[in-house]
């Protein structure tokens, strides 16, 4: 599993821990971020001590890009459980998705509709270690599932992708300069 972004109150870290106990005995998972405040990281450290799952993280501390690349075509599966749940202004659940990971997430009060549990991620209510575990579970189980959502979340983040964004981007100015018959 990868967790990318920042490590910091909110972004579901004692969470992850905790459902990790869950996941797949052997099922390790892989921090990539700069390294957090040292009073929360021994939190977090005392966590994982406290779930037994101490030894199934690693943390890799600052990556660049194509570091953070290769991490993320490695892994199995994101796990990106925000107290506040995933939408599309998580730079980290772009990532993710566009690298065609399945991700283990949280709904948000307004979670997008293109973000469709069990089809192109897998979502739990924030804080529920539990549920999340049970999500890892089922998927890291089934390879044939963790394809298909894996597949699906591809898809979903071509819609991100900057060769998408320039060409929705130059369908309006040409729809505009259309419509004006001219070009400002």
């Amino acid at each position: 599993l990868v967790y990318f972004g920042f490590v910091r109150p909110g972004k579901g870290l004692e969470a992850a821990f905790r459902a990790l106990a869950y996941a797949p005995e052997g099922t390790v998972l892989v921090i990539v971020a700069a390294d957090p405040a040292p009073a929360y990281k021994e939190k977090l450290m005392a966590l994982s001590r406290d779930t037994g799952v101490e030894s199934r993280i690693f943390w890799t501390g600052y990556l660049i890009e194509r570091e953070v690349s290769s991490v993320m075509r490695a892994a199995s599966a994101a796990l990106l459980p925000f107290d506040d749940g995933a939408t599309f202004r998580r730079g980290t659940l772009l990532a993710a998705l566009g690298h065609g990971l399945p991700v283990v997430t949280t709904r948000a009060a307004a979670t997008p509709p293109a973000l469709r549990h069990k089809e192109n991620v897998l979502m739990a209510e924030p804080g529920d270690a539990g549920a999340l575990g049970a999500l890892l579970h089922s998927l890291l189980s089934s390879p044939g599932y963790a394809r298909r959502i894996s597949e699906r979340a591809r898809v979903l983040g071509e819609q991100f992708s900057w060769d998408s964004i320039a060409g929705k981007t130059l369908e309006v100015y040409s729809g505009l300069r259309a419509r004006d018959g001219r070009c400002e």
